[in-house]
């Protein structure tokens, strides 16, 4: 059961900023999707009628336009969708990688089995699973309680989740609880994806159900997100922290739900004890010199921790992930910002301080038609920027292998191209748009750390163009996911090098002395 009086002590341990989940990420196979039912839209209404002027979100979004690396966001106000957009090839409806936005869902389902009476937060993890301790138990790790994972005050000074991933046996719990305790919990804050996967496993262990099943008919057939998956490990669990898909849309109805204290349409669904305890302070996560504007501090990285939700400055808090993911509930101005990106999170809540806060006034404005017309304009004409350069170079392109048995090609088709490449790691024949983006599929033979994708078909949509005479560029973008791949093919002769370049670190794969064929 929830008790709000029992709270840790504010601690001032080590921040941690956001972990990136490039070396996280595992091949495991996607969960199933959610069953496909009738998705209520959330109203809509013009931004002057919730008190924000068109051309101060206008200016927002002319602002991400031009910093680059946005798939979409939606900006919701008193409960009502008054902005939103996708940069092509990106779509409305398209599902999205959350990375660690994902952690606020088994958030959801913790304070959920709460309320049923399931689940007590301050009960001990050895007594949850006996079985699988370590031998020789720590004190700490005997003290540690399901709030201490909520919190990231698990007392590890390192994130577990790569012990997990990394496990001999695929016994994830067993390796979590193996990991090393040095500080005593709920005093020290660390952030680790390891202490999410144990609420995944502690929801199923509680109810049968995984957090994706468990949360289905409480959670999301009311909310209307249907579509949702979320990968699994190979003990089958949900990730928990980590690889959860959805909408842009579906976020935003989730930013929503908090925002409403867990009530949607007239059902209290979560227990306004346990949002108030999630979204709240529970451990501080401050190190090093904090930012302060007179009494208030000013980094979003160092206000506080609360039950896999970070605390945000103006009163706000936040689910997020990696690269960019986020849904920001912002309680006093009553209103939510989901956003899908590839770009610097601070940077984004910065420009949402800067720009957008400050416009959202008490009361309605007058109707600006013209001005919400060229917003709405605007929102339905964002594209990513396409490969610069010309449509014919020197050489045709052909077909070409390598000694390992690898091969690509690049052909003219309806005025692009379509590549096709095969090697050890991933499968495709792809159109290329010139000037355009042209959707196709890539499969992945096995998981691409370059990328960050997981086995199996991802959706891609390409562009490209010759850049030099003997240079063709493209890049590949998984419109599903944050992330793309620049491919640069170099042609000489019969001979020919395709380098492949991408990821959070940049990084490239040549393979060199293609031959022709």
């Amino acid at each position: 059961m929830i008790d709000i009086t029992k709270t840790p002590k504010d601690f001032n341990g080590t921040a941690t900023q956001l972990v990136r989940f490039a070396s996280l990420i595992v091949a495991v196979a996607f969960a199933g999707a959610l069953p496909l039912h009738a998705a209520r839209p959330l109203a809509r209404a013009t931004p002057e009628s919730q008190g924000v002027p068109s051309r101060a979100i206008a200016e927002w979004v002319r602002v991400l336009d031009a910093q680059g690396g946005f798939n979409g966001f939606v900006l919701l106000r008193h409960g009502r969708t008054i902005a939103e957009g996708w940069w092509s090839p990106c779509e409305t409806n398209g599902l999205h990688m959350l990375y660690s936005l994902s952690k606020s869902f088994t958030s959801t389902a913790i304070g959920m089995l709460a309320d049923e009476g399931k689940l007590d937060l301050d009960e001990r993890i050895v007594d949850l699973f006996p079985g699988k301790m370590p031998p020789d138990p720590s004190k700490n790790l005997l003290e540690m309680r399901v709030r201490d994972l909520l919190s990231m005050a698990t007392g590890h000074e390192t994130d577990s989740a790569s012990s997990l991933t990394h496990s001999a046996d695929g016994d994830w719990i067993k390796a979590f609880l193996a990991h090393p305790v040095p500080r005593r919990p709920g005093t020290w804050f660390r952030y680790d994806s390891g202490a999410t996967y144990m609420l995944s496993a502690i929801v199923r262990a509680k109810s049968g159900e995984r957090p994706s099943e468990y949360l289905a008919r409480r959670l999301f057939e009311p909310l209307g997100i249907s579509g949702a998956r979320w990968n699994r490990s190979p003990e089958g669990e949900d990730l928990g922290g980590w690889g959860l898909n959805m909408t842009t849309r579906d976020i935003a109805r989730f930013g929503q739900f908090w925002l409403q204290r867990g009530e949607w349409e007239g059902r209290q669904l979560l227990s306004r004890d346990y949002v108030a305890l999630a979204s709240a302070k529970q451990i501080s996560n401050a190190s090093g010199p904090r930012r302060f504007e007179g009494d208030t501090v000013t980094d979003d990285w160092q206000v506080g921790y609360g039950f896999q939700f970070w605390r945000c400055t103006h009163g706000c808090y936040r689910a997020a992930g990696a690269y960019g993911q986020l849904a920001v509930v912002m309680p006093d101005q009553d209103a939510v910002l989901a956003v899908n990106s590839n770009f610097s999170m601070r940077k984004t809540l910065e420009r949402l301080w800067e720009i957008l806060l400050p416009a959202m006034g008490d009361a309605p404005l007058p109707e600006a038609p013209e001005e919400a017309q060229a917003l709405e304009r605007l929102t339905a004409s964002l594209v990513r920027p396409t490969v610069k350069g010309d449509a014919v170079g020197r050489v045709a392109g052909g077909s070409f292998a390598d000694s390992n048995g690898a091969s690509f090609s690049l052909a003219s088709a309806d005025g692009g191209w379509t590549l096709a490449v095969t090697n050890a790691e991933w499968r495709c024949s792809i159109p290329v748009g010139f000037g355009e983006w042209r959707r196709g599929f890539v499969d992945f033979k096995e998981k691409f750390e370059m990328l960050h994708c997981l086995p199996g078909r991802q959706a891609v949509a390409a562009c490209g163009a010759w850049t030099a005479p003997d240079t063709f560029k493209a890049e590949l973008f998984f419109v599903e996911t944050p992330h793309a791949a620049k491919v640069t093919i170099r042609f000489d002769g019969d001979t020919a090098t395709l380098e492949v370049g991408g990821g959070a670190k940049n990084a490239a794969v040549k393979c060199v002395e293609w031959r022709s064929r």
